[in-house]
């Protein structure tokens, strides 16, 4: 009797059946599920690897562009105004002196020059301060000492500039300047 119900088509069939999907839901799959996962970190990682060709040519690239950046700053303080921090006070007394004088030179009449006002910082190494003043003299001669204090060192930015009184022989304009300073400590 036991031979017969073994040769039951439900048992014979269903059972290595049921023992198949058995297998399947606690062996293959978690196996299948812990592979894909393991493959995936793989992955994962590998797109994190970087060769050392790699990194040896970005630490070029990075080297290249500090001696550029160092070349550009060393550039823009030769055009600036650099001074030590105790030097500060001197530089407000020292400002409307040198602007003076570069106007004499330039055969520009200075009639006014107010004191040195200091403006809000750019940041901790450079300071900005303000100068009002008023030159009179040839229309050629003030146009070539505007620019001229916008681009021979030190530098300084015409902020306001309005021009009082013009004829044909002269030229009087009042102008604030602002002057970047480079604080060395």
């Amino acid at each position: 009797m036991s031979d017969e119900w073994l040769k039951k088509p439900t048992i014979r069939y269903g059972a290595p059946l049921i023992a198949v999907l058995v297998l399947i839901q606690y062996v293959l799959l978690p196996w299948h599920e812990w592979r894909s996962e393991l493959v995936q970190t793989m992955h994962e990682r590998a797109s994190l690897m970087v060769r050392s060709s790699d990194l040896d040519e970005g630490a070029a690239e990075l080297e290249s562009m500090t001696i550029l950046l160092n070349e550009q700053i060393n550039q823009l303080s030769a055009r600036y105004l650099t001074i030590q921090a105790s030097e500060l006070d001197a530089m407000k007394v020292d400002a409307p002196t040198s602007l003076r004088q570069r106007a004499i030179e330039a055969n520009i009449g200075v009639n006014r020059i107010s004191a040195v006002k200091e403006l809000l910082p750019v940041s901790d190494t450079i300071a900005r301060f303000s100068l009002a003043f008023e030159v009179q003299g040839t229309a050629d001669d003030v146009l070539t000492f505007l620019s001229d204090i916008e681009s021979q060192s030190p530098i300084f930015s015409i902020a306001t500039l309005r021009f009082s009184s013009i004829t044909k022989t002269s030229l009087k304009a009042q102008l604030e300047v602002i002057q970047h300073v480079i604080i060395q400590e």
